[in-house]
């Protein structure tokens, strides 16, 4: 009997223990399943001047940077540390520290929301180093490079190295002092050799003026870098149009658009693609298209003129008399001492006969 009970006993000792063993277990695996995960260096700031943040909060020297941070500029610029390799984050600029986009690559992936950034990489094999744009991804792998990103547009400079370059399913190889561009719905553009070029050469500058820790960024923030590339893109079709290089010249005005802040420039822009599409290739729907955006959305512009005059010239070409009427009509009403009053006037007299 004695020894019954002091089984019993034992038993009901040992549920008890086995029921407080499951009980803390659970609770063990519930706090892991909330717990966050624990944070992978990424590397440090070195260098930092001006309006510079990583989540939110002001940066320091020496400040320890995680996978997953965000860093963000406005007219501060930042210097990291990432093994041997560094980069330079300019102003106006927000990028993210994330892991590669495939789970068992090794590596780094920069998604750079928008602005301007220097990357001087040294070959970490086997490792891997991307950068991710809206429009585009740069892969990357012992190089000097530079790139600046709209939401809908990239640009890339290679200073050492190489880097490929893809957007739209395509990839072309950037090599040492090449440049090369491309956006939404525009495949990357073969590489240009910046130093054939004076005005790639001073484009290369301005942008290295974004990444020169020695200016200070509240100069380089002004520079209006948008704009810049902007200008220097309608600049360069105009002279791919004298060289009938009419589809890259098209494609150019299309970059121009998509990474011009001021609304003069984008309206000039759509304004020099419709031209070219008209006088040079002879696509007037396609003309068409770009002149009814600018007279749609732009008509605060000075493009509006010139649009509304090739409006209804196209409209007279295609023989659509009513509309070719109302549309010149309504140019001589809105600018009645015109530069294309003149013409304006003589189609709208042969109109008059119909």
């Amino acid at each position: 009997m004695f020894r019954s009970l002091n089984n019993f006993h034992t038993h009901r000792f040992l549920g008890v223990c086995l029921l407080l063993t499951l009980v803390q277990f659970s609770i063990t695996h519930a706090g892991d399943e909330t717990a966050p995960p624990s944070k992978v260096l990424f590397g440090k700031i070195t260098e930092c001047i001006g309006d510079v943040s990583v989540n939110n909060k002001p940066v320091y020297r020496g400040m320890p940077l995680f996978f997953g941070d965000i860093i963000s500029t406005k007219a501060g610029k930042a210097r990291i540390k990432y093994h041997s390799s560094y980069l330079i984050v300019g102003p106006l600029t927000e990028i993210v520290l994330s892991f590669p986009l495939k789970p068992n690559k090794m590596g780094v992936r920069i998604d750079m929301n928008r602005g301007t950034l220097r990357s001087v990489i040294k070959k970490l094999f086997p490792l891997s180093f991307e950068i991710v744009t809206p429009t585009t991804s740069l892969g990357i792998r012992g190089t000097d490079f530079l790139v600046h990103s709209t939401q809908k547009a990239s640009v890339a400079f290679t200073k050492e190295g190489s880097v490929s370059f893809s957007a739209e399913g395509k990839t072309v190889l950037v090599d040492k002092m090449e440049m090369t561009q491309a956006g939404e719905k525009i495949a990357p553009l073969k590489p240009e050799n910046i130093l054939s070029n004076e005005t790639m050469i001073a484009l290369l500058r301005e942008v290295e003026q974004f990444c020169d820790l020695e200016i200070p960024p509240s100069l380089s923030a002004r520079k209006e870098l948008n704009n810049i590339l902007a200008r220097w893109n309608l600049n360069y079709a105009a002279y791919l149009v004298d060289k009938k290089e009419f589809e890259k010249a098209i494609k150019l005005c299309s970059l121009a658009f998509f990474v011009a802040d001021l609304r003069t420039l984008k309206a000039e822009a759509i304004l020099n693609r419709g031209t070219i599409s008209f006088t040079f290739m002879g696509k007037e729907d396609a003309a068409l298209k770009d002149l009814d955006e600018i007279i749609k959305n732009y008509g605060d512009t000075s493009s509006v003129e010139q649009a509304l005059y090739f409006k209804g010239l196209i409209c007279y070409n295609q023989n659509a008399v009513n509309s070719a009427r109302k549309v010149l009509k309504q140019y001589i009403r809105q600018y009645p001492d015109g530069k294309f009053k003149e013409n304006a006037l003589s189609i709208l007299h042969k109109l008059s006969g119909k």
